[in-house]
């Protein structure tokens, strides 16, 4: 019988792993956040350009090059909304009706193949590893 779900023990790691993570997590941030304010400088020099070739009148003539992307960000802003209250209607809707009554233990414990004290014994613990077959039987380790 093979012990499922598999658990992840949690084991002591080699110092050099965990330094080496770390640096390339950090490494990796400090690389988003150069990307993110090198195009946050050029997004900015855009709109000044724009902005000091149409003095007085840059919102009529700011579309020519941002319109694409603002054209994005509203698609992808209303698809946002659109699946949240999709997700949050879907949701009240799995809350609204009662819950179904628990299966009582002697039919449960038939059908997993162990005794009612066994079963009892694994419902009453805050965390039981048991390994479950293929024909949904289990046994508790």
């Amino acid at each position: 019988m093979i012990a499922w779900p598999p658990l992840i023990k949690a084991a002591r790691q080699q110092r050099w792993l965990v330094w080496r993570d770390a640096t390339i997590t950090v490494a990796m941030w400090l690389l988003f956040l150069f990307i993110f304010v090198s195009q946050s400088i050029d997004f900015w020099k855009a709109i000044f350009q724009v902005q000091s070739e149409h003095p007085g009148a840059f919102l009529e003539h700011w579309d020519f090059r941002l319109k694409p992307f603002a054209a994005l960000v509203v698609a992808l802003a209303i698809w946002l909304l659109l699946f949240g209250w999709w997700s949050l209607e879907n949701w009240r809707r799995a809350t609204r009706g009662a819950l179904p009554p628990p299966l009582p233990i002697a039919i449960e414990s038939k059908r997993r193949g162990v005794s009612i004290e066994v079963l009892a014994e694994a419902r009453n613990r805050k965390v039981a590893t048991v390994a479950i077959d293929q024909d949904g039987k289990f046994e508790m380790n």
